[in-house]
């Protein structure tokens, strides 16, 4: 939703844009500051976690992590082939075990560029999901390669 504003409201450009999945082989992501948690130091250990990069001058963006897996999708490739029916947060009992967010589930609005993009494939860390996706691998620091996984998705997309 975030990448969308970015783009529809503030005219930023699609080659600018991009959401990094954050997880870990054991899909316990602990993430600092956040509004859902009930800990003074806002602790809440996620399955994944989401941000959206937005590049402001020309370059890499550079990440700095031990320990965690990081997949960067390029903006363009997520908001339109990106498909989520909010399975991943039920219970067991088939009850919402967080409430679910105001705006509707996710749908694929385009099929070119390698079909949909599911959150269950984007958290598969031995997955290769093609076009404007790159599986950044565990390492003390990895420079994002933001033309190669941007850039090679406005490709395809446009297609």
């Amino acid at each position: 939703m975030l990448l969308n504003q970015l783009h529809d409201s503030h005219n930023v450009p699609w080659r600018d844009l991009a959401a990094l999945f954050i997880t870990s082989h054991t899909r316990l992501t602990p993430v600092w500051r956040q509004a859902a948690s009930q800990h003074a130091n806002g602790l809440v250990l996620w399955d994944y976690h989401v941000v959206a990069l937005h590049r402001q001058q020309e370059g890499d963006c550079l990440v700095w992590d031990m320990d965690r897996v990081f997949r960067m999708v390029s903006g363009q490739a997520l908001t339109s082939r990106f498909e989520s029916d909010r399975s991943h947060m039920r219970s067991e009992s088939g009850g919402w075990s967080a409430p679910p967010p105001p705006w509707p589930c996710f749908e694929c609005a385009a099929r070119g560029g390698g079909g949909p993009l599911t959150l269950e494939a984007l958290l598969r860390v031995d997955a290769d999901l093609g076009p404007g996706t790159k599986l950044l691998e565990q390492a003390a620091s990895n420079q994002l390669p933001w033309e190669e996984v941007c850039g090679e998705a406005e490709a395809t997309l446009a297609e």
